[in-house]
């Protein structure tokens, strides 16, 4: 099974489907560059040998404090799962923050 995690924060639910995924699988962490670079150090642990960066384009609205989606571009397409956790309500399109 092919995973991908968006927006993955600090890791704390990527380290639950890695160890399950290390056999038989993979998990991708899909985010921005510069925050994925802060997951080497979690990256680097035995269990999560089989998880992987992939740096995705996202444009993120300072003002509305809100991504603007658009077509999110994955990088890939054989995914099995897309596993997104923690996002707000307001994480569409049509949607403007209070």
């Amino acid at each position: 099974m092919k995973v991908n995690e968006f927006a993955p924060g600090n890791g704390w639910y990527t380290k639950i489907p890695a160890p399950l995924l290390n056999d038989k699988g993979q998990q991708y962490l899909v985010y921005r560059d510069e925050w994925l670079n802060q997951m080497d150090i979690l990256l680097a642990l035995e269990p999560m040998k089989k998880t992987k960066k992939l740096s995705i384009d996202l444009d993120w609205n300072n003002k509305e404090h809100q991504y603007q989606l658009g077509n999110i571009d994955f990088a890939m397409n054989d995914a099995d799962m897309l596993l997104n956790i923690r996002e707000y309500p307001n994480f569409d399109t049509l949607d403007k923050p209070n």
